[in-house]
C-alpha cells in the first residue's frame, strides 16, 4: 500500500496526531468465531500452550480525502502475492474481503469522503499457561473388607 509519494502509517491507539489532507482508517470487530476445539500442547514440564483457531470479521472504515482510493489499494494488496505473504508472515490470513463501498452520501449535514469494506481474518491466538504441580494425591481403594487409604507424594 505504499507508493513513492504516499505511505500508510499504522497507529494502534489514538495519539491525537492529525496528518493534514489524508484520510484515516478505523477498524472495528464485528464478530469472532472459534474454529474447532482449542489445541493443547505441553511445551515444558511446567507450561502448556493453548492455541485457539479464530476467524474475525472486521469492518474497515476510511474517512477523509482519498478514502475510497486507500480501500481500493487495500483490497488489491489483500489479493496480491506480496499481501498474502505478508499476512502469512504475521501469522494470519484473509480468506474473504468485500470490495469497498462509497458511503459518502450517507453523511448528514456536510459532505465528507467515506468508504467501508469488511475483512475476514483467520489466525491463531496462543496462550502459555503455567501448570500446577500436585505434590500429594490422596488415593482410596474400596474393597469388600473395607477401604485402604494412602497418599502418593512426588
Amino acid at each position: 500500500m505504499q507508493t513513492p509519494e504516499k505511505a500508510v502509517k499504522v497507529v494502534l491507539a489514538d495519539t491525537g496526531e492529525r496528518i493534514p489532507d489524508t484520510c484515516f482508517l478505523m477498524l472495528s470487530e464485528i464478530s469472532a468465531m472459534q474454529l474447532g476445539p482449542p489445541g493443547r500442547e505441553q511445551i515444558s514440564e511446567d507450561e502448556e500452550e493453548i492455541r485457539l483457531h479464530l476467524e474475525l470479521m472486521v469492518s474497515v472504515q476510511a474517512f477523509g480525502p482519498g478514502a475510497m482510493v486507500i480501500l481500493r489499494r487495500l483490497s488489491a494488496w489483500l489479493g496480491s502475492s506480496p499481501g498474502m505473504q505478508a499476512l502469512t508472515a504475521a501469522g494470519t490470513s484473509c480468506p474473504h474481503y468485500t470490495l469497498p463501498r462509497n458511503v459518502s452520501e450517507g453523511v448528514p449535514g456536510s459532505w465528507e469522503e467515506r468508504a467501508v469494506m469488511t475483512l475476514t481474518l483467520a489466525h491463531d491466538d496462543r496462550y502459555t499457561v503455567p501448570l500446577s504441580t500436585i505434590k500429594t494425591v490422596p488415593v482410596g481403594i474400596a474393597m469388600a473388607t473395607g477401604t485402604i487409604n494412602f497418599d502418593i507424594e512426588r
